[in-house]
């Protein structure tokens, strides 16, 4: 599994693992990092060093397509600085496509 650190200026950091890693596809889930303590990273709302819930998981396809999988949840979003979060993650995710999807046909 890959695993990538994505910290955003005045956003949260995530936790991005890539679970499968195909010519025509990548996996991911992703986790809200809390902070960190003694080189642990927290996760959750209890700030726990055990890997917290999945923010969100899904796959990017060769062809640029997106698909977000597992909501039974609502995602409740209080203000722009929520959206932001979900835009710069979103994008973030895209950009893996290029690099490691070797069919990549999407936008660059």
């Amino acid at each position: 599994m890959i695993t990538r650190i994505l910290k955003f200026r005045d956003l949260p950091t995530f936790e991005i693992a890539l679970t499968a890693v195909d010519t025509h596809y990548i996996n991911f889930e992703v986790r809200e990092i809390r902070g960190e303590s003694d080189g642990h990273l927290l996760y959750g709302d209890d700030f726990s060093i055990e890997r917290g819930d999945t923010f969100v998981e899904g796959n990017l396809k060769w062809d640029g397509c997106m698909n977000l999988n597992g909501f039974d949840y609502c995602w409740h979003l209080c203000g722009r600085e929520e959206v932001a979060k979900i835009t710069h993650l979103l994008n973030e995710l895209f950009l893996l496509g290029p690099e490691l999807i070797a069919a990549w046909d999407g936008d660059e």
